[in-house]
């Protein structure tokens, strides 16, 4: 068997809709060889007949079915099969740009103590109409090199799929923790920081779809709801980061603050927004209004005023 570059892992639930339109963005890949790993995680839906269609026309596609477990299980099956020295955690209802993983590539060829590139995120909706990047989220500028120390305070990408890793050090760490169902994604990232750092590709590789039917979507968020993946991080010595307690207790309420900012921007209904406004406000003060929790806040309740008044 040939050797190729990446392996494309594709966790799928319920995804027929969109899985046809995902497996053709990575088709359409320029100049790197890969694999696609589909792994069906217990789906009602015609996902398996999408999975199995490009399996049989083309041999780069691995095909993998199993029982719901959830998201992290099923990356984790797909990333125990992948062959490839480099990983991507594609969602089955996103695109991939076709020059994404030569771009990415070429970034971690540069930056050999790299654990992985990043790149540039652009949202689409449910009709596959492309939207801003900058005005949805307020994003901040992209960051050139992401440390663990940058993590510990803030996640820096919102898919999995704008990231190639180098798939020994994934595999190194564990993988997935499929205990954790929001914010799974940044805890891992945490892990792998420990290792290295994350390099930034400066190209968007990825249309990341804002749809009802998403996971980040189909209910009401919360700050509890991200609570075991912030208990997991900051629920060790500060020791292990090399930092003091009370630096990582600051980070521990920046990163608090930032999970509070994506529940005001994605929540619905006033009283809802009231919540999670008074709740960031009271952090504000908890922290002895840190700059930049503070400005955190206020561009929250900003936000949150601009969408009702």
């Amino acid at each position: 068997e040939e050797n190729i570059d990446c392996s494309i892992v594709i966790p799928a639930y319920n995804a027929g809709k969109y899985l046809n339109e995902t497996l053709t963005s990575v088709m359409h890949s320029t100049d790197v060889s890969f694999e696609i790993i589909i792994v069906n995680d217990g789906s009602t839906d015609d996902t398996e007949g999408v999975a199995i269609q490009f399996a049989q026309l083309d041999r780069r596609v691995k095909y993998i079915k199993q029982k719901n477990t959830g998201v992290s299980a099923a990356r984790n099956a797909g990333l125990m099969c992948a062959s490839a020295p480099l990983i991507c955690f594609l969602d089955a209802d996103d695109r991939l740009r076709p020059n994404a993983l030569k771009a990415l590539r070429s970034a971690l060829g540069n930056n050999p103590d790299a654990v992985g590139a990043y790149g540039g995120v652009c949202y689409f909706d449910g009709t596959s109409s492309v939207q801003n990047y900058s005005s949805k989220y307020g994003k901040e500028m992209p960051l050139p090199v992401v440390t663990l120390t940058a993590l510990l305070q803030s996640n820096f990408v919102d898919t999995p799929g704008a990231i190639l890793f180098r798939t020994a050090m994934v595999k190194s760490i564990g993988g997935f923790d499929p205990n954790i169902r929001i914010g799974e994604d940044w805890e891992l990232y945490v892990r792998v920081a420990q290792l290295g750092y994350f390099v930034y590709c400066d190209e968007s590789v990825i249309d990341y779809r804002q749809h009802t039917l998403s996971a980040m979507h189909r209910k009401q968020l919360a700050l509890d709801d991200f609570a075991p993946a912030l208990a997991k991080v900051f629920g060790v010595p500060a020791t292990n980061y090399g930092l003091s307690t009370r630096t990582l207790r600051l980070y521990e309420q920046r990163m608090q603050a930032q999970t509070l900012r994506l529940t005001i921007l994605k929540s619905r209904g006033p009283l809802c927004q009231l919540k999670h406004c008074y709740e960031i406000v009271r952090l504000t003060m908890a922290s002895g209004f840190d700059k930049t929790i503070l400005q955190m806040a206020i561009r929250s309740v900003i936000s949150a005023a601009k969408r009702f008044f």
